[in-house]
């Protein structure tokens, strides 16, 4: 399996830590409309953010247990590594990441008034599904971190 972005050298354990994070997020796509009532949408502009490098952006596109989530991670790995967070966490978890393989399809698989489950096509055929949670401001990636 190729992967999913490519990196600057790693310098400490808190940037491949990002790295890591930045790779769970990590597909390529297309930018796209205003997407508060689109799931699909939603998500290319989640991407389109990530590519171009408006991280602020992008970590408004995650949905709230997942920022939490991606904050207490990174904070945790500074703290392990005898460091601080030097910046965002948004710039620390999106700062790294050069998205490598663009999108051939996104499909809506499943669709709710609150969730959304989406089938991503890279080219070359490798999928991947990821789920899209509708909060108060409209649809978010909601991304499954890894534990411990």
């Amino acid at each position: 399996m190729s992967p999913l972005v490519r990196s600057r050298p790693m310098r400490s354990p808190l940037a491949r830590s990002a790295l890591l994070l930045s790779l769970v997020a990590a597909l390529a796509g297309s930018a796209c409309q205003p997407a508060a009532e689109d799931p699909a949408k939603a998500f290319q502009l989640f991407l389109a953010r990530v590519q171009e490098g408006r991280t602020a952006e992008a970590w408004k596109l995650l949905s709230k247990g997942s920022q939490e989530q991606l904050t207490a991670l990174v904070q945790e790995r500074a703290a392990a590594a005898g460091g601080k967070l030097e910046g965002e966490v948004h710039q620390l978890v999106f700062g790294t990441a050069e998205l490598a393989r663009p999108v051939e399809k996104l499909d809506v698989v499943s669709r709710d008034e609150a969730r959304a489950v989406l089938r991503v096509t890279h080219v070359g055929g490798e999928q991947k599904e990821l789920v899209m949670l509708r909060e108060p401001d409209g649809w978010k990636l909601s991304l499954e971190l890894p534990r411990g």
